[in-house]
Formats: structure tokens, sequence, C-alpha cells
């Protein structure tokens, strides 16, 4: 694909602008949309009408404005620059949200807002489908001890009120 780009860009500099056009539509039929600029030539693949209507829309920056009210975020995996960044996110050692089971916006507001409400030190809401028994307290007698996320977002969420 790059080749024939670049055959393009050759063929429009050398002033063959049939060849040009035919590459062009030729890229199109493929569902690669060139855009010309003043930096260059631009291109992009179209989506099929299946991913268009699951991803339209999808991974827009967060605006500056602030919402009147809190949104409610359905995503279960978050989009990063790189997996070197989502690492450090997981690893908590950058801010952010990785998995929605794990953390997200939603769930935060309503940890905060629960809190608030109840005069608190912190709330744990969990996703659906998971099991409460791994949020326990260390050493509480009605369930199993288990290990993993649940442990560590509890221990994170509560350290220093879990005595």
């Amino acid at each position: 694909m790059e080749k024939l780009i670049e055959e393009r860009v050759q063929a429009k500099k050398a002033k063959n602008f049939a060849r040009s056009d035919e590459i062009r539509k030729q890229l199109l039929e493929a569902g690669v949309i060139l855009e010309d600029t003043k930096e260059g030539t631009r291109w992009k693949t179209e989506m099929k009408l299946e991913t268009k209507a699951v991803h339209a829309g999808d991974r827009k920056r967060a605006p500056a404005s602030i919402p009147v009210t809190t949104p409610i975020y359905g995503a279960t995996t978050y989009l990063y620059e790189s997996t070197a960044q989502l690492d450090r996110v997981m690893g908590r050692e950058e801010e952010g949200f990785s998995y929605a089971r794990y953390d997200n916006p939603t769930t935060v507001a309503l940890e905060e807002l629960m809190t608030t409400l109840e005069s608190g030190h912190g709330a744990l809401a969990c996703a659906s489908g998971m099991d409460r028994r791994p949020h326990r307290a260390p050493g509480r007698a009605d369930g199993p001890e288990q290990s993993g996320a649940g442990i560590e977002r509890f221990v994170r969420r509560f350290h220093g009120f879990a005595q």
C-alpha cells in the first residue's frame, strides 16, 4: 500500500494526473482514503459498516469543559499512546484507567458519592460479575481470602482504614 501511495505521489509530481487518479481510485476501492495537504499526502483506511457501527465517535479526547452531571462510561478497556504507558497505568505508576473491572470514571464517581453520603473514609463499588469476597478486609472470617486485582484494589482504596 505504501509503495502504491508513493507511486501516486511521484505520478503527481511528474504531472501524470491520469495515473495519479487511477491509483487514487484503486486505493479507494481497497478502502484507503487519500488526502493531499501542503505537508504531503495523508491516508487513512475506510471502516466497514460493521466497524463504523461499533466505533464511530470513539476515542475522542475529553473536552476541556466539565459536564454538569457525571457521564456513564461503558468502556471496558482504555487506549493509550503506547503499551509502555498502559503498563505504567496498570502498575499504578501513572494515573489512568486500564480495565473497567479494576476502575473506571463512573465507578470512581459512585465511590466518591457513597463516601460523602455515608460520611465514610472510602467506598468500593464492584463491576457486575466481580465476586465480593476478594474485597473483604484481610482477616474477615466470612469468605476465603483471594489474591489478584480485587485485593490490590481494596488495599489501595482503604490503606490505613482496614485494621
